[in-house]
């Protein structure tokens, strides 16, 4: 999808637009561009024990939970390491809006689960034309990688 074509659709619903802002990912970008961001949801619901994708998968969405719980985990000598046990308003799988590698963990539903999915060939011409947004995801992604530092020194 272009970004010509997103602006093509109908307008976000107001339901679309309150829950992107309350997205830590989201929260601080300025309205237009939420507005914007809105139109590129896709809606998908997964019941409990689905997987929403494995480890080394070439899928590329960002996933936003909407409701319910989701495991992202690593397989490892036939157990799941978990990573991260997310609900409302988290998200998942942003690395793969930045590179071009396969899933790293493999994520499922362990409640019944309703998520919002942006394409990354969507997201990254939305990027191109509404920078705040990179910014914001930046100094995410940087606490990200500061508390996962902090978790692991401490084992």
């Amino acid at each position: 999808m272009n970004t010509i074509a997103a602006t093509d659709r109908t307008p976000p619903s107001t339901d679309d637009l309150t829950f992107l802002s309350m997205v830590t990912l989201f929260r601080d970008i300025p309205n237009h561009d939420l507005r914007f961001l809105a139109r590129l949801l896709q809606h998908q619901e997964y019941a409990a024990g689905r997987m929403i994708f494995e480890k080394d998968a070439q899928t590329s969405d960002l996933v936003i939970i909407q409701d319910g719980t989701v495991s992202v985990f690593i397989p490892h000598g036939g157990q799941m390491l978990e990573l991260a046990r997310l609900g409302r308003g988290s998200y998942f799988g942003e690395m793969a809006i930045f590179d071009d590698y396969a899933r790293s963990a493999s994520a499922i539903a362990v409640t019944d689960v309703r998520v919002s999915l942006i394409g990354k060939d969507a997201f990254r011409s939305f990027l191109r034309f509404h920078p705040a947004t990179l910014f914001q995801m930046c100094k995410v992604f940087s606490h990200r990688i500061r508390n996962t530092n902090s978790m692991l020194t401490k084992r």
